[in-house]
């Protein structure tokens, strides 16, 4: 691991010993003095087109400047780090120890080498030095090779577009799009959802992702097609002014008839106005089914 801190002290040092102000090695390196400011602090460390320029300066090999021997840098300062790679597959692990200061089209070369092999746990420490276009190839080679467990992990790296599109494609092959829902913008997680029910799949772990509009379609759209029994497990994600809606429909088609069901989700003032609603439509025993949920006192007005 290069230690930016150490690499930091060497150069505050080779630059004391040669009498050089920031500023001047800055102007010989053409960037700003806060750059070497930040190196010396050990704030951040020089790119890798940098290191050579610095050694030279210096007239040191770049391995003193670093305080060690690290044969995929030095592979990398001759844009070779691809080649590298394809000979020594052992050293991608060592890869995360120099991410900040690789090119980020070397870092793909990486990431186009190491895809090559079926394992992508040394890839997501990559993943956020490469681009959305890198990230969803990466993607599609998962579902190439059916590594769907794996896909949710590229999430976070992709533009909600693409995870949209693999979504698409895991429910194609019958496979869970959980992990994917907090990467999907809510209008298509919407379509989604019914893409899942036209296709005869179990919704449920779905309602938490959909925003409340979604919510009382997909409600109404149940309700109509299964009745009360059909809307019970969106029950609990519905908005209270949605759900005593459903609710009135609900008793205008059947009266309080399994409204048991219904009325643990709502609200006693408005129990206590459909309850007399029944009493005067129906009689004080249609009442029976809102027994459990109603404070009798409040139907004396």
């Amino acid at each position: 691991m290069l230690d930016t801190r150490v690499i930091g002290k060497k150069i505050l040092e080779l630059r004391q010993k040669s009498n050089m102000t920031q500023m001047e090695l800055a102007d010989k390196l053409f960037i700003s003095y806060q750059a070497v400011s930040n190196w010396e602090r050990g704030n951040s460390l020089p790119d890798v087109t940098k290191l050579p320029e610095i050694a030279e300066l210096f007239n040191i090999s770049v391995s003193e400047l670093l305080g060690e021997n690290n044969s995929l840098l030095e592979s990398a300062i001759k844009n070779e780090e691809k080649e590298f790679i394809r000979m020594n597959p052992e050293k991608v692990k060592e890869v995360k120890n120099v991410l900040p200061i690789l090119k980020p089209n070397q870092i793909e070369n990486i990431v186009d080498e190491i895809n090559t092999s079926t394992d992508f746990s040394d890839l997501l420490e990559m993943l956020p030095f490469v681009s959305e276009r890198k990230v969803n190839a990466l993607a599609l080679i998962l579902l190439q090779n059916k590594e769907y467990n794996s896909i949710h992990k590229l999430g976070p790296f992709m533009n909600e577009d693409d995870v949209y599109k693999i979504a698409l494609a895991l429910i194609d092959n019958n496979e869970s799009i959980d992990k994917l829902l907090p990467f999907i913008n809510e209008d298509e997680i919407s379509k989604l959802v019914l893409k899942l029910h036209d296709m005869g799949k179990d919704v449920k772990n779905l309602y938490p992702f959909l925003d409340e509009k979604d919510l009382k379609k997909f409600a109404g759209m149940l309700h109509k097609q299964a009745g009360l029994s059909g809307i019970l497990p969106i029950l609990p994600f519905i908005d209270e002014d949605d759900l005593e809606e459903i609710a009135e429909d609900e008793y205008k088609k059947n009266g309080l008839k399994n409204f048991e069901s219904l009325a643990p989700f709502l609200e006693e003032d408005f129990l206590a106005k459909i309850a007399k609603k029944s009493i005067h439509d129906n009689g004080l025993k249609s009442i029976k089914p809102l027994m459990p949920f109603i404070d009798l006192d409040s139907l004396d007005d």
